[in-house]
């Protein structure tokens, strides 16, 4: 955001700080504590943000091009599907955690 001359906005990071406590109300089976229902969600929510990320860098490269030396944005995005793909992986195994009743038999 530097190099682009972006101003941050000072909201964001509080936002993102306020949204982080309250997920962890939600309800997870557990009163206190971490369970298997929380990895799920919050990959699902992590898989998103890289979906989110992927399609930037691709929109970025379409609108710019190589107009900003310091960015590759081709390559960025590549980043992030190899991102995504790893992340899929992990979401089917977390789902297989938080749900083992539902496992294939």
């Amino acid at each position: 955001m530097r190099e682009m001359k972006i101003r941050r906005d000072p909201f964001k990071p509080a936002g993102a700080w306020l949204a982080e406590k309250l997920g962890r109300l939600k309800f997870n089976g557990q009163l206190r504590g971490y369970s298997p229902l929380s990895r799920l969600v919050e990959l699902e929510l992590l898989c998103i943000g890289v979906a989110g990320k992927e399609r930037m860098w691709n929109a970025l490269e379409h609108t710019l091009g190589g107009g900003l030396e310091k960015f590759d944005f081709s390559q960025l995005a590549e980043r992030a599907a190899r991102q995504q793909t790893r992340m899929r992986e992990l979401h089917l195994d977390a789902t297989a955690l938080a749900f083992p009743s539902l496992g294939r038999s």
